[in-house]
């Protein structure tokens, strides 16, 4: 690795790998000069997740900057800690360097600004009265103005404010603003209106030149009150009516939007503007232009109901563009706005055959019954979501009218006869459709339900490997499969567990095991989710199922018993004692039962901390295996479903002695620690860097299992148990899903999307929830314990043509 190639990851912005290759760098050249130095690259990391928004990370990157000894990170980590509404934290952050006098002089407005923000104003006065010699000439007058401004002295402030320079205090700092803010405290209109540009001769004589005031948030703030302040004729855009001067100034914001390729944003401006402004003539000209351009913009961007909003005046156009009306179909789509989607499908094919008229040369008869059989198809699906059988069966009858052939068709035919009880006939029809060129995502998740239905698992898995990446299905070998007894186990905490277990018998000998321990408890849980059995009871139970297993199910079931009460139960008189009997139970079935050595491995980690006592258990095992460090973590990852325990860590480091860039060990060793603490943050990311970059396919699966698994952990610790739900006041429950919303979708999520998603959210988590909303329980459903944010593929069941 040389400095030049450092130089090009630094130009490319891939700190984290640039900061790799500075620590090779020193490793294999310890005598070398390295510039940018690590820590310098911490920070640029830093200030490139501060531009994103995540402000923890943000933090955790200029600490790093701040420990390696960069003493310009203060400013970033104070913002990074100010994004997180940490005001205090900041503060003591800055107040301490300033103390130590580690802070840089350019930096210490940062302690003027905090202590403003604060409102300790008295502070601010005390420390540039008894060491100014520690602030720059500039900061010292922007803090006196400041500080005039806020006794109410502008005149005292503006005389402040004139003694800056252009150049900015802080990054993204205006001093324009302070400037003419000051003049308009003190009614001084027409300097106030030069600074933000208002004013005749100000936009270089062009109609739509770049304005002042459209430079910065602030200033564009300023602007627009001052033009509903004032009634001076002299302003920029003399009218008798104050609400043409606010279309002219949002019209050339708009401008300036398009000038920076934000369509979307410019899009909203011209919404607000009713054409009455005469200079604005040739900006609304383009309106429909900007609308189109906008609403695809936002589309792409994923803000699906601003497309929607930006789209909705097009509809009064007589001539639509083809494609327009296309995209506007998948956003509708999306939306799941079928009555608008009809009518949208509706106006398209009038236009196909009016085209198919006047240009019958780009139509040939073949591609027009094609095409129209695909939109009467799309037809058909809209009618259909609309709960309508009859219109859309009607629909799919005239597109095989016109095209029998089409694979659209074909798919929609098989649908008809699998529900029409043909299902053989129905799937070979939608296979043979696919292979054809079929893309309806109706057709594919209806094949998918179809097959699921008849009890053909593994044939609907074989068709989501053949077909499903043409469908953005892409993680097919992906998926997580977690057996409903294990999901259950791993929420540590007995309400949630007894709230996992279906109401009726389970056929599933490690789920029955489980229902007999929820059967047997009595009283009530300890606060970290502990209970008591009736311990006779349940044996009394247990002995009658293991007595009806074969032996490889005698094990796995006493498992799923001794991890019941080693995880979930309290630690009364004889728990230990039977927990130890199935643990023996098991050992003795190894020499017959091969997965039972695994299998009592498990549940001797959860049970035993003496590492003498696990060493006699582990070696044995691992020494019979090709690839021990993975064996060993793989079986750490197994462990980590039934609670965080280190009992496993004193090997886990043993064996990254001998195998430091085992990603999969990294990944298990991480596991041992409490998920979110710093460990467990670092030995995971470097695990995950480490797995991508070989493209490790097992230890990149590992890697999804986990994200699985703290998924599911995060969703738990936001909601009460399901059993509390219920007695959950309407605020209460209002707020518990704002937080899950919140974590999912991240916490600067408007309220307008909050408004959007949350009704969704509620019927779609009630309805899951045993006992709660009008949903119901059965256990094909079990394994989906996320089923609000996680990867289930299935649907609300929408109408079927058997409806008619």
């Amino acid at each position: 690795m040389s400095q030049s190639q450092l130089q090009t990851l630094l130009a490319q912005k891939k700190y984290r790998q640039a900061i790799d290759e500075v620590k090779k760098l020193q490793r294999s050249q310890p005598d070398a000069k390295i510039t940018p130095t690590e820590a310098a690259i911490w920070q640029l990391r830093g200030q490139q997740e501060l531009e994103k928004g995540e402000f923890k990370a943000a933090e955790n990157s200029l600490r790093q900057a701040l420990k390696l000894g960069l003493t310009g990170a203060h400013y970033w980590l104070a913002k990074a800690l100010l994004g997180q509404n940490r005001l205090d934290a900041a503060l003591e952050l800055i107040r301490t360097a300033f103390d130590a006098k580690t802070l840089s002089k350019e930096d210490g407005i940062c302690y003027i600004k905090l202590l403003l923000l604060k409102g300790d104003r008295d502070s601010v006065e005390t420390l540039i009265q008894t060491q100014a010699k520690r602030f720059s000439a500039a900061q010292l007058h922007w803090a006196r103005g400041v500080l005039a401004l806020a006794a109410g002295d502008p005149e005292t402030a503006l005389a402040s404010f004139n003694k800056l320079k252009k150049a900015p205090l802080t990054p993204g700092e205006s001093t324009d603003a302070w400037l003419a803010y000051t003049h308009q405290q003190l009614a001084h209109w027409d300097a106030a209106g030069a600074k933000l540009g208002l004013l005749h001769g100000s936009l270089a004589g062009t109609q739509f030149a770049r304005p002042v005031f459209v430079t910065h948030p602030a200033l564009h703030k300023l602007a627009v009150w001052q033009q509903g302040a004032i009634g001076d004729p002299r302003r920029a855009f003399t009218t008798k009516d104050d609400r043409l001067a606010q279309e002219i100034l949002t019209g050339l914001s708009a401008v300036a939007l398009m000038a920076e390729g934000n369509f979307h944003d410019a899009g909203h401006a011209v919404l607000q503007i009713t054409g009455a402004a005469p200079r604005l003539a040739d900006l609304m000209a383009r309106r429909s232009t900007i609308l189109t351009l906008a609403g695809q913009q936002a589309m792409d961007q994923g803000e699906f109901d601003c497309a929607l909003n930006l789209w909705a005046p097009l509809q009064s156009e007589k001539r639509l563009e083809p494609q327009l009306m296309v995209n506007w179909l998948h956003l509708l789509r999306e939306m799941e706005e079928y009555q608008e989607r009809q009518r949208l499908l509706t106006r398209l094919i009038k236009w196909i055959e009016q085209e198919a008229k006047q240009d019958k040369a780009t139509w040939p008869d073949d591609r027009l019954k094609l095409t129209l059989a695909h939109a009467h198809c799309l037809l058909g699906d809209s009618w259909l979501a609309l709960d309508r059988p009859r219109a859309a069966f009607g629909a799919i009858q005239q597109a095989e009218r016109l095209c029998p052939t089409s694979p659209e068709v074909m798919g929609r035919q098989g649908l008809i006869m699998s529900e029409d009880g043909k299902p053989d006939q129905g799937i070979e029809l939608i296979i043979q459709a696919f292979d054809q060129g079929c893309q309806s995502d109706e057709v594919y998740i209806g094949l998918q339900e179809i097959l699921l239905e008849n009890g053909r698992k593994d044939e609907a898995l074989a068709i989501r490997k053949r077909y499903g990446k043409a469908f953005g299905d892409r993680n097919v070998e992906a998926d997580i499969e977690v057996e409903p007894w294990i999901t259950a186990l791993s929420t540590n905490n007995y309400e949630f567990f007894k709230g996992l277990m279906p109401p009726e018998n389970a056929a599933e000998p490690c789920l029955r095991a489980c229902q007999i321990f929820a059967a047997a408890a009595h009283g009530k849980p300890t606060s970290t989710g502990k209970i008591s059995i009736h311990q006779d009871q349940a044996i009394a139970a247990w002995a009658k199922l293991l007595d009806q297993l074969a032996p490889i199910e005698q094990a796995k079931t006493r498992q799923a018993i001794a991890l019941c009460l080693a995880v979930l139960s309290k630690r009364d008189k004889g728990i230990a004692a039977l927990i130890t009997q199935y643990q023996q139970q098991i050992f003795d079935l190894i020499p017959t039962v091969t997965e039972a050595r695994v299998i009592h491995l498990i549940v001797s980690a959860i049970k035993e901390p003496n590492p003498d006592k696990l060493q006699g258990f582990l070696k044995p095992y691992l020494d019979t295996q090709p690839q021990p460090g993975n064996a060993l973590a793989l079986l750490q990852l197994q462990v980590r479903w039934f609670g965080q325990t280190a009992n496993l860590r004193p090997f886990l480091d043993k064996a990254l002695s001998r195998e430091p860039q085992n990603p999969l060990l990294l990944l298990a060793k991480a596991t041992s620690y409490t998920a979110g603490c710093q460990v467990y943050q670092q030995l995971r990311e470097q695990g995950f860097e480490l797995a991508r970059q070989m493209q490790d396919a097992a230890a990149l699966q590992a890697f999804r299992v986990e994200d699985y698994y703290m998924q599911g952990q995060e969703i738990q610790s936001l909601i009460p148990a399901p059993g509390n739900i219920a007695n959950m006041l309407p605020a209460e429950l209002e707020q518990m899903f704002e937080n899950m919303v919140r974590n999912t979708l991240g916490k600067e999520i408007s309220r307008d999307e909050l408004d959007r998603v949350m009704p969704l959210l509620k019927e779609n988590f009630l309805n899951e929830m045993p006992g709660m909303g009008s949903g119901t329980f059965d256990g094909d459903d079990f394994g989906d314990f996320d089923p609000i944010f996680g990867s289930s593929k299935r649907k609300k069941r929408k109408p079927t043509f058997m409806d008619l």
